[in-house]
C-alpha cells in the first residue's frame, strides 16, 4: 500500500519497499470527507442522497485514481526513482494532489459542521437538548480535524520532508475518522430517539409537578405564545409569561427546561427567530431592513437579533434571505 511502503522506506531507508507501492490508501483518504458528510446528513435529516446523486460527491477522487494508475503502470525502477525523489523533494504533481486531498477533507468537514448547525436551528426548543447530546461529539471532532488539516497544509506543501508530513496528516485524519465510526456505532445504542435532556430530568427529579401537569403547563404556554404572540414584546419576562399561564415563575421555569431543554431566553428567542424567518421570506419583505424585521420579531437590537439568528440557524439573516 502507499503509506505502508513509504513508512517502511522512511524507517529503514530500503528502497525495495517502494516497489510495492500502490496508492490505494490515498484514494481511500479522499472518501473520508464524503462518508463523514453522508453520516452527518443521515443523523440530521434521516436520509441521504440517492445513488445517482451521491456519485457527484465521488468525482473529486478521479484525479487521484488517474495519477495512482499512472504510477502503477510505470516500470518498477522508474516508479522507485520517482518515489525516492518525491520523498526528498515533493514533485509538483504530488504537491497538487496533496492540496487537492487536504482541501477536499476541509471542504467536507466544513460542510458537515455547517449542516449540523443549520439543522439545530430548524428544531423546536423541546428537541434541541436531545439533538445536542447526539451530535456535539461529531461537531467537536470535525472542528478539531479541520484545525489539524489547516495546520498541516504548509508543511505538506512546502516542507523539504513534505511526504513525512503528508503521512502524518493522513494517519491522524484516518485515526479521527475511525473514532467517528466507533462513536457513531456506540451512539446508535446510547442515544435512542427522544432521549431528551438528561440534565433537566436529573435536576427536577424531586419536583412536585406530575408529568401530566408539566405537559399541560407547557401546552398552555405554547398556545399563549402562538395566539397572543407575546414573544414579539422585547420586554417579555418569565414572570409575565407565568402570569399569563397562571403559574409560578419557578414552576414555569422548570416546565420550560424539562420540555425544551432550553432556558427561558433561548426558548423565547426560538419563537422570535421562527417569526423573523417568515418575515424575511414574505412577499415584499425586501423593502424592510434587517433591523426592522428584528424589532418586529421581538428583538431589542439588530446585534442581538444577528447573534441569536446565527446561533439557531448557523447563518446570518442576510445570508438566510439570499439563500432562500
Amino acid at each position: 500500500m502507499g503509506t505502508d511502503a513509504y513508512f517502511s522506506y522512511f524507517m529503514t531507508n530500503d528502497i525495495r519497499y517502494l516497489k510495492y507501492y500502490v496508492g490505494i490508501d490515498t484514494i481511500s483518504a479522499m472518501l473520508i470527507g464524503p462518508v463523514v458528510y453522508f453520516y452527518t446528513l443521515s443523523i440530521t435529516t434521516g436520509k441521504v442522497h440517492s445513488n445517482l446523486q451521491s456519485l457527484k460527491y465521488l468525482t473529486p477522487i478521479l484525479p487521484n485514481i488517474i495519477f495512482e494508475t499512472y504510477l502503477i503502470l510505470l516500470p518498477a525502477n522508474e516508479r522507485v526513482d520517482y518515489l525516492v525523489g518525491n520523498f526528498n523533494h515533493l514533485h509538483p504533481a504530488t504537491i497538487a494532489l496533496n492540496m487537492w486531498l487536504y482541501f477536499n477533507l476541509i471542504f467536507y468537514y466544513s460542510l458537515s459542521v455547517m449542516t449540523l448547525n443549520k439543522s439545530r436551528g430548524q428544531l423546536s426548543p423541546d428537541k434541541i437538548s436531545a439533538y445536542n447530546e447526539k451530535t456535539s461529539w461529531l461537531r467537536t471532532i470535525s472542528i478539531y480535524t479541520l484545525a489539524l488539516l489547516i495546520a498541516l497544509i504548509p508543511f505538506s506543501i512546502i516542507s523539504d520532508k513534505g511526504s513525512s508530513h503528508m503521512i502524518a496528516g493522513l494517519v491522524l485524519s484516518n485515526l479521527q475518522f475511525f473514532y467517528i465510526l466507533m462513536t457513531a456505532f456506540k451512539n446508535s445504542f446510547m442515544f435512542p430517539s427522544g432521549s431528551g435532556s438528561l440534565v433537566s430530568k436529573e435536576k427536577y427529579a424531586t419536583s412536585l409537578l406530575s408529568s401530566t401537569q408539566v405537559d399541560h403547563i407547557y401546552d398552555k404556554s405554547i398556545n399563549c405564545l402562538d395566539q397572543k404572540k407575546l414573544f414579539a414584546d422585547k420586554e417579555l419576562t418569565l414572570g409575565q409569561l407565568a402570569k399569563e399561564v397562571n403559574i409560578s415563575t419557578q414552576y414555569l421555569s422548570q416546565v420550560i427546561n424539562t420540555k425544551s431543554g432550553s432556558n427561558f431566553p433561548d426558548f423565547i428567542n426560538w419563537y422570535r427567530i421562527e417569526e423573523s424567518k417568515k418575515l424575511l421570506l414574505s412577499p415584499g419583505s425586501s423593502k424592510y431592513t434587517i433591523e426592522a424585521i428584528a424589532l418586529e420579531s421581538g428583538f431589542g437590537t439588530k446585534m442581538s437579533f444577528n447573534k441569536a439568528f446565527k446561533k439557531f440557524t448557523g447563518e446570518t439573516p442576510s445570508e438566510y434571505r439570499r439563500s432562500e
